[in-house]
């Protein structure tokens, strides 16, 4: 898609795109895209490099993002910050602040946050709040 948003599904229960399926990082090669998405998960409060995403898989930087270009059409990066926004849906939706949110999911601060929420979800983190009271 144009706007950058290939398989982005951040509705509740949704996965990151194309979370659990191995990524080809060449002839024969795998990335192991589980322990990459481990590792993001794990870390999400801090800045993830793909210099590390690629350390993990064994790759340089470049053919990492080939690979996840051409399998997943996207990039680590992109990766990361779906999976930091999944995050920030589970922790507002469980009634977290946006200012605890943001420094949680690992943004720099709130108005980084907001942006990146907004671009991917369509809605900002307050009506997004909103409507999960709404509905709870």
């Amino acid at each position: 898609m144009p706007d950058g948003t290939a398989g982005l599904a951040l509705r509740r229960g949704a996965e990151p795109s194309g979370a659990g399926a191995p990524v080809s990082a060449g002839e024969g090669e795998r990335v192991p895209y589980g322990a990459i998405v481990r590792h993001i998960r794990a870390n999400l409060s801090r800045r993830i490099t793909v210099d590390e995403l690629a350390g993990i898989a064994r790759l340089s930087v470049f053919q990492l993002s080939r690979a996840f270009r051409r399998e997943h059409e996207t990039t680590p990066y992109r990766l990361v910050l779906e999976i930091r926004i999944r995050h920030a849906t589970d922790m507002l939706g469980a009634g977290a602040t946006i200012a605890d949110t943001a420094l949680h999911a690992g943004f720099a601060d709130q108005s980084h946050f907001t942006r990146h929420f907004k671009r991917l979800t369509g809605m900002t983190p307050k009506q997004y709040s909103v409507g999960s009271a709404a509905s709870a």
